[in-house]
C-alpha cells in the first residue's frame, strides 16, 4: 500500500532555478561549477564560439566565464554580447586567476568578479543566487570583490594614457 504524498504546510520559498551558462576550458573545473550550482539548470561550454551558438537559441539568466579560454578570448565573447541588446543585459559573472578589476570590466556587463585562487563554492551560489530575475538590474562597480588595480592586462591606467598622449 502506498502512502498519499505530504502536504505542505505554506507556500513555498525555493527560488525559481536560473539557467546559468559555465563558459570554462578546464573540464573537471566547469564540472565543478556545475555541481556547485546544482539547484540551477547550467550548460557548460569549454570556448566561447560554441557558448555563443547555443545563446543565439536561448538567452541564459545569466554567465560564468572564464577569460582565458581556448580559441578567442573571454574578452571576445564580452565585446560580442554587447553588440547586441538581448545579449547585453545578460549578467556576467567572471571566474578567472587572473587580477581583473571592475575598470577593466565595467562597460561589458560584468556584474561580479570571483578569483578562482581564493574563492569558496558558497561565494558562486551566492552571487547567482543574487542575480535579479530582471536581466540586468544587478549593480555594476559596487558588486565587484576585486580590489581595483589599473594598467593590468593590455588596459592601460588613465595615467598611462596621460603619458602616452602626444603634448600639444
Amino acid at each position: 500500500m502506498t502512502q498519499p504524498p505530504e502536504k505542505s504546510r505554506g507556500a513555498q520559498t525555493t527560488r525559481p532555478q536560473k539557467l546559468v551558462y559555465i563558459i570554462e576550458d578546464d573540464p573537471a573545473l566547469a564540472s565543478h561549477f556545475a555541481r556547485t550550482l546544482s539547484s540551477h539548470r547550467t550548460e557548460t561550454f569549454t570556448n566561447g564560439i560554441d557558448a555563443i551558438k547555443r545563446i543565439d537559441k536561448q538567452l541564459p539568466d545569466a554567465i560564468l566565464l572564464d577569460i582565458i579560454l581556448d580559441g578567442p578570448s573571454g574578452f571576445s565573447l564580452l565585446h560580442e554580447l554587447q553588440s547586441y541588446t538581448d545579449t547585453a543585459r545578460i549578467p556576467i559573472v567572471i571566474c578567472s586567476s587572473i587580477d581583473l578589476t571592475d575598470h577593466d570590466l565595467a562597460s561589458y556587463g560584468v556584474t561580479h568578479i570571483l578569483d578562482k585562487t581564493t574563492m569558496h563554492p558558497t561565494d558562486l551560489i551566492e552571487v547567482v543566487n543574487s542575480i535579479s530575475e530582471r536581466r540586468g538590474a544587478v549593480g555594476r562597480a559596487d558588486s565587484f570583490r576585486a580590489p581595483h588595480v589599473e594598467g593590468r592586462h593590455g588596459f592601460p591606467s588613465k595615467a598611462e594614457q596621460k603619458r602616452s598622449a602626444p603634448h600639444a
